[in-house]
Formats: structure tokens, sequence, C-alpha cells
């Protein structure tokens, strides 16, 4: 009887230890499968805005200004529109690889923001995605992570824009646009949040729940919109100071044609009120 005690005993501890062995064995194993994924996102986030920073170089190595309207706009919707980035991601975050991760949504789970900035040529990446731990569902939350990544455009810099502080206050440099002529408004600096829009590219679900920089609401625009019906996965656009989403890239909304004048030349205009002296 002793021997059978002694037995029964060993038999449960043994049932007592080893689902928490086996349980903090695993919890191990996924923390490192994350540390894998986190790894290959960011390192496919850095590769793709390098990719992306060569288009930037190509025309402004060219200088193609005359063409701006087709193949800039076209690269611009190739670009914001996001194709490059997920296909470019799909090689070091392959979809198996998702697939039998904890991840959740599966292949399905990342969702990839591209911005590029018009007059500032910066390019901004940022996926997004949710993890869910199977065997601590119940337990533990799931964990919401985002990585980014911030460069620039290959474009370099020029003799004007080095010399640009040298003019005289005068007759300096300003910046206007079609609506500012009508509006007589004219800028001094391009990188005015009124010329240099930030475009992010989302999707009519989303966008219900996202907020612009000043906390505001995205409404449907009044001229590529208008009470048209989107499909729920349709690509459309928003800016970060704007309270707008756009169904085509080349709406007027988003768009700036720039201008570059003398400020002797111009008559009755006032300072923009961000950039304004």
């Amino acid at each position: 009887m002793k021997k059978q005690n002694e037995k029964g005993s060993i038999t449960v501890e043994a049932s007592l230890i080893m689902p928490v062995f086996l349980s903090v064995i695993l919890f191990f194993l996924y923390f490192f499968q994350i540390m894998l994924i986190q790894e290959r996102v960011s390192i496919g986030l850095w590769e793709t805005a390098k990719e992306i920073s060569k288009y930037g170089y190509t025309y402004d190595a060219y200088g193609m200004e005359e063409m701006e309207s087709d193949y800039y706009m076209s690269m611009t919707r190739k670009l914001l529109g996001g194709f490059l980035t997920e296909e470019k991601m799909k090689t070091y975050v392959p979809d198996f690889l998702l697939e039998q991760s904890c991840i959740k949504g599966k292949s399905r789970g990342i969702t990839y923001l591209t911005e590029v900035g018009n007059v500032d040529k910066e390019v901004y990446l940022k996926a997004s995605y949710d993890v869910q731990l199977p065997l601590y569902r119940f337990v533990l939350p799931s964990m919401h992570y985002v990585q980014q990544v911030k460069t620039r455009l290959f474009v370099g810099t020029t003799e004007i824009g080095l010399k640009e502080g040298e003019e005289d206050a005068d007759d300096c440099t300003v910046y206007i646009t079609k609506t500012g002529i009508n509006n007589k408004i004219y800028h001094r600096v391009i990188t005015c949040s009124h010329l240099d829009l930030k475009i992010l590219t989302t999707t009519p679900s989303q966008a219900t729940s996202m907020r612009n920089q000043y906390g505001g609401k995205y409404k449907p625009c009044e001229k590529c919109v208008k009470n048209a019906a989107i499909a729920e996965e349709k690509t459309i656009y928003v800016t970060t100071d704007g309270n707008r989403y756009h169904s085509q890239l080349s709406c007027s909304g988003l768009t700036r044609n720039v201008s570059e004048v003398k400020l002797s030349t111009l008559s009755g205009y006032r300072s923009c009120s961000r950039c304004g002296e």
C-alpha cells in the first residue's frame, strides 16, 4: 500500500506540472514567431521604401515636367494605391508564413498604408496588425502592433534651392496655385501644408473610424464622390489635414499645381495664414 501511495503521488504531481510546463514552452514558441514576423516586416518596409524612392529619382533626373499629368500621376496612383507595397512585402512576408502564424486574419491580417508627400518628397510606410495567441485567447487580449518607416525620394537638391535664402526680401520667391489665384493667396514656403498634401490610402470601411490631425471625421468629396456608392474594399484617398475622402487620385481636391513667382509681380495678394510671416 505504501508503494501504491507513492506512485499515485508522483502521477498526480506530474499531471499538474506537465500542462504548466507545456504552456510555458508554447508561450516562448509564439514569442519567437512574433519576433520573426516583426523582423521580416521591418526589413520588407525598408526595402519597399527604397524601391519607391527610386521612382522619385527617375522623375527628377529626366525633368519630365511636361509629362507630369500623365507619367507622374500614373506613377503616383500605382504607389499610393498600395500595389507596389503589397506586392513587394509578399517577398519578405509570404502568405504561407502568415497562414501558420498567430496574426488575426492570417495572410489578410496585415494592413499597409503608403504615403508620399507631394512637395517634401517623403515616403512613409506603415504596417499594422493584431496578434492573438491561440491557447491564451481567453486569458490575454489581442495585441496591436504598428511598424513604420519614413525616408525621402531620391531627388537630391538643386543649386537654385541652395540660393533661395540669399534673395532680396522685397523680391523673394513665393508660391501660388490655381486656387490661390482665385483667392489671391501666396505661400512663402513650398512645404506649407496647403501645398504639401499628405495623402493616405484606405477603404470606405476604415475611413468611417479614421480622424484627421485635427480630430475631424472624413466626409465624401463633393467633386469625385458626391452621392455615389463605393464598394467597401475599394481604395479611396484622404489627407492628414483634410476632411474629405476621394475616389479618384486625380480629383482637384488632391492636386496642387504650384507655380514659383516673384513677390513683386503680385498685386492684391495676401500671405497664407499658415506659412506667412
